[in-house]
């Protein structure tokens, strides 16, 4: 399981994400004091026979998901969590038999209580105290009702959890989906208050079993999405149904209105099995509207199998965000490092993780300003880090989100490696800016790089340009890497022996306390001058093209300049465009060439490619220019063309 553990202040006033920032606590409310007279004398014991089970959670494995974490009040002892369920038309008369808890680890496990209340706080209508003798850890552990509840009214279904010891199971006992965000999804009680943490932080991953639920034969609803799309083209785009159907799901057809257009009904094949909360995607291809920003896409499933679907199913809308053209997204990780952090091995291992998934659309840019006093690789130019929110190393960000990660394990701070899932996410999402960049060397010293680029707008903005040189493969007997990890095995450590951080374990090829390892991506010039950025800003308007020039200089340390040379000067030039909101808009990280006199780069159509529009390097418009002309192809691609 994911092991991010999460802190609840016990009055339930703040909440405090562990090795991240601190966050605002959301609403708090005064708990009644309940009034346990109202207990009802079981009538029947509860059976889990022909139960459905029901929860928020839709995971097949909560112990192996990567999004589920834990939380708790940072102390062991007794905590009460849980979350409302509402009697709407699927829920209203069944009958919960039975509780589901998930348990990361159960030796910490010292009483455990179900406790059902009214919506309000005020009634207890069941308590049950659980054997904890047979419970077993990460897995669910059913938990049959000597009372089972009829929702007639919306209930509260809680577990209250007692642990000890001082380890992060007994301190963080409560499993929570991080990714699910439900309104009364992760109520908390406790300091006499109720929080509801689900639309902030996650939702319980807890469940029910239910009997006596009326599933009609057909109710598909569609989960509303967002994205990008390219305006006045053809988009498709994944949508996803989700099912409560009482019969399998074959085929459905489908309302969809785009922005002010027209109604169209769709078909689609589909296969979903019947029960509750079944999903399946389908891929809807719809126009979007002639037009930059947002827009709102409105769909509902009218029929299914060739019926009529559950009249609660409503239309359901997205909202999508219209850009010029889709444009891929290089990413960019900054990673705060050096060569006194011993713990900073781990960050070579994650930025070398994220090389080999994704080449060079991975922008790499490590600062060796962790001890930068004593460390060669220390650049004379860089950004304010601290300001950045790096003020730890290792740490990283990426793509400037404004989030603090760990650049091996992402958000995870203790468990299994994400950064490479993380920066995937990220790629997905199409850039505001697009490149053309030729950086070569102005001098034949080579003390010099030039860096001319054509940077495009998908998304009109004015941007702040950045400019950057990384060096790859330095290898120095100066450079001596602390490492905390030799005193690790392998299997200690938990990884693969493939896994870039195996090379720093005990019996690792750099596992010793000091090392030498090949360092990549190491950041050895930048536009940027006592921490304030020199390298300009760029106004573009949606589609407009424009070009740039910039020189940065080699660093003239001898032992870094000595380990460039070593390495056969291979180094980079990274262009980045930064959004008005701080946010990496784009970047691109291109090879350093000997000069910039080849034409090699510039590319011609072939015939049988269609030429829509032509520009200078400036960006205006024109049939046919003498040199360098940006030709912007029907299928939405630039392409650069030399006139003679």
């Amino acid at each position: 399981m994911k092991k991010i553990y999460t802190f609840l202040v016990a009055s339930m006033l703040a909440f405090t994400a562990y090795a991240q920032q601190v966050k605002q606590a959301p609403q708090s409310w005064r708990l009644y004091s309940p009034q346990t007279s109202s207990l009802q004398t079981p009538q029947k014991v509860g059976s889990l026979e022909n139960c459905k089970e029901w929860g928020y959670y839709d995971g097949k494995n909560f112990a192996t998901d990567m999004n589920v974490s834990c939380i708790g009040l940072g102390t062991s002892g007794t905590i009460q969590a849980g979350y409302r369920v509402t009697a709407d038309y699927m829920l209203k008369g069944a009958t919960i038999q039975g509780v589901r808890i998930p348990f990361n680890d159960v030796d910490v496990v010292k009483g455990l209580k179900i406790i059902i209340l009214n919506s309000d706080y005020s009634e207890i209508l069941t308590s049950q105290t659980v054997d904890i003798s047979n419970l077993q850890a990460e897995a669910y552990n059913d938990v049959v009702l000597n009372n089972p509840i009829t929702i007639d009214d919306d209930v509260v279904v809680t577990y209250e959890v007692t642990t000890e010891g001082a380890t992060l199971s007994a301190l963080y006992p409560l499993v929570i989906d991080e990714t699910l965000f439900v309104t009364g999804g992760c109520l908390v009680l406790a300091g006499g208050f109720v929080s509801d943490y689900g639309p902030s932080f996650g939702t319980l991953v807890m469940k029910l079993w239910i009997s006596e639920m009326a599933l009609s034969d057909y109710t598909v609803d569609v989960l509303p999405t967002s994205g990008y799309t390219q305006r006045a083209t053809e988009n498709t785009v994944e949508f996803t149904l989700e099912s409560n159907s009482d019969k399998d799901v074959k085929n459905v057809d489908y309302t969809i209105t785009v922005a002010d257009g027209e109604t169209l009904t769709q078909h689609a094949e589909v296969e979903i099995p019947n029960g509750l909360h079944q999903k399946a995607t389908i891929p809807v291809t719809f126009t979007a509207p002639d037009m930059i920003g947002m827009y709102n896409v409105t769909m509902q499933i009218v029929k299914v199998n060739g019926e009529d679907n559950n009249v609660n199913c409503a239309p359901v809308t997205s909202a999508f965000t219209n850009i010029n053209r889709l444009i891929k997204r290089n990413v960019v990780m900054e990673e705060f490092t050096g060569l006194s952090c011993s713990w900073c091995p781990r960050g070579i291992a994650g930025m070398e993780k994220c090389r080999q998934a994704f080449g060079d659309r991975f922008v790499g840019m490590a600062y060796h300003l962790f001890g930068a006093e004593t460390d060669p690789m220390a650049p004379s130019a860089y950004p304010d880090l601290k300001a950045m929110g790096l003020n730890s190393a290792p740490s990283c960000l990426v793509d400037r989100s404004g989030e603090k990660l760990d650049p091996y394990y992402g958000r995870n701070v203790d468990g299994d490696n994400d950064i490479v899932k993380l920066v995937q996410n990220y790629m997905e999402v199409p850039a505001a800016v697009g490149f053309d960049v030729n950086a070569y060397y102005a001098y034949e010293d080579k003390a010099v790089v030039k860096i001319d680029a054509e940077v495009e707008a998908a998304v009109a903005d004015e941007y702040e340009m950045v400019y950057a040189l990384v060096a790859d493969g330095l290898e120095s007997p100066a450079f001596r890497q602390s490492n905390s990890y030799c005193g690790y095995s392998i299997e200690a450590l938990n990884v693969d022996p493939s896994d870039p951080l195996a090379d720093f374990a005990a019996g690792g090829k750099y596992g010793s306390t000091y090392c030498t390892p090949v360092f990549n991506d190491v950041v050895i010039a930048a536009s940027y001058a006592n921490k304030v950025s020199v390298g300009g800003t760029l106004e573009l308007e949606t589609g407009e093209v424009k070009s740039v020039t910039y020189s940065l200089d080699l660093p003239t340390k001898s032992t870094l300049l000595n380990a460039i040379k070593a390495a056969n000067y291979d180094v980079y030039a990274i262009v980045m465009a930064v959004n008005s909101d701080g946010t990496v808009g784009n970047a691109i990280r291109v090879k350093v060439k000997e000069d910039g006199t080849g034409i090699d780069t510039v590319i011609r159509p072939s015939e049988t490619e269609e030429e829509e529009a032509r520009y200078t390097l400036d960006g205006r418009r024109t049939n046919a220019h003498n040199g360098l002309n940006i030709v912007r192809m029907k299928d939405g691609s630039s392409i650069k063309v030399l006139n003679k």
